[in-house]
């Protein structure tokens, strides 16, 4: 496996630019650094989307208390959550 060094200059591939999208509709962050990760997403090298896409990942609303659309696997997620 290579290691992530090797992709620090590497700028950011099309799959994670929209990945990076899809979170940014539902992510819990505030307007302004929302439009800053749009404004220099372009220009991201693949490790700097890499830690992005975790630091979205992280903050996701959830769905079903913010009264979204959601299925019977968002129930059974949000429920582990609550377990945990």
């Amino acid at each position: 496996m290579e290691e992530w060094g090797q992709f620090e200059d590497a700028p950011i591939n099309v799959s994670q630019l929209e990945y990076i999208g899809q979170l940014l509709k539902h992510s819990n962050i505030d307007h302004d650094e929302r439009e800053s990760i749009e404004r220099i997403m372009n220009d991201l090298t693949e490790l700097e989307a890499h830690e992005l896409i975790i630091k979205l990942s992280w903050n996701q609303l959830d769905p079903i208390p913010c009264g979204f659309n959601y299925g019977q696997r968002d129930i059974v997620k949000h429920q582990r959550k609550l377990q945990q």
